[in-house]
């Protein structure tokens, strides 16, 4: 999914007809795997907001060409969210927004070696055009309108007044953010003058142990106070047979440490995040 941002429509989602549109954008029926199309689309745009989620990976890379081509033909800015995925992590020590990338290339899951080429081709994109691009590097998303992940998995049991499930060791922190505080981070960093024209930044997370996050859901919900630890033994199990659990799998190195990123540069810029009960509260409001 592509969102085009202009003066005239605050933003508008390019969506292929299998995919709903995200709430409250006027749909663009077009596939953002089609260069010429999304090209149309952009013209006039300020932004191309790479967002929404693959049904695979392998349609990562003709999207973002199809961004990089109706940037470098429109003058559009980009932005993305991406992950800790792919990076090379020294635990205990927070990330700097420009952390080295992981050294064994082969021990880096799809989701990883997608990410490392695509900061790559954007990174290039900006130097060559002078087009700006801006990645949102945060811990694992959630809040309103996230479906997938390990944040919907906490939301969907706190619905079901279930105990909330936890993938790591209980007394070991993990960082979560809320997608509400990513888009602001967008819209500031984006208005101010003089950033660099390629640029990743750190977006403030909540850093919670499986007793604070637990209890957050709980006190909301209704449910138990008590985190569901989750052994990684099952997962694996489950995910030879269903590809949501697989998607999880590939993502269990996350919880073997605390992966935390260095957020000192955002914060000092003004950005903090939203109350995790204000988000809690928020996200169960949305439904399912």
């Amino acid at each position: 999914m592509l969102l085009l941002v202009d003066p005239d429509r605050p933003f508008a989602a390019a969506v292929r007809r299998r995919l709903a549109a995200t709430p409250g954008a006027p749909e663009i029926r077009t596939c953002p795997l089609d260069p010429a199309a999304i090209k149309s689309a952009a013209r006039g745009c300020r932004t191309l907001v790479l967002g929404g989620m693959p049904g695979r990976w392998s349609e990562v890379p003709p999207i973002v060409d199809a961004a990089v081509e109706a940037s470098e033909e429109h003058g559009c800015a980009i932005v993305h969210a991406i992950t800790v995925d792919g990076l090379k992590v020294i635990y205990g020590v927070p990330l700097p927004a420009r952390a080295p990338v992981g050294e064994a290339i082969d021990q880096i899951g799809p989701e990883g070696r997608t990410q490392n080429l695509m900061q790559d081709q954007l990174e290039q994109h900006a130097d060559l055009t002078g087009r700006r691009v801006l990645l949102l590097r945060a811990g694992d998303l959630f809040g309103p309108g996230v479906r997938e992940g390990f944040g919907a998995d906490a939301a969907a049991a706190a619905r079901a007044r279930e105990p909330v499930p936890w993938y790591g060791a209980l007394d070991l922190p993990h960082a979560f953010t809320d997608v509400d505080t990513l888009a602001e981070v967008a819209l500031g960093v984006l208005a101010l003058d003089g950033r660099p024209v390629f640029e990743i930044v750190n977006v403030p997370s909540h850093i919670v142990t499986a007793a604070e996050w637990a209890a957050s859901w709980s006190g909301a919900g209704g449910g138990p106070r008590d985190p569901r630890r989750v052994p990684h033994w099952l997962v694996r199990g489950r995910a030879l047979f269903d590809p949501g659990w697989r998607a999880r799998a590939a993502l269990l190195w996350g919880w073997e440490g605390s992966v935390l990123l260095d957020e000192r540069a955002t914060r000092a810029l003004g950005f903090e995040p939203r109350p995790l009960a204000q988000v809690v509260a928020d996200t169960l409001a949305a439904g399912a």
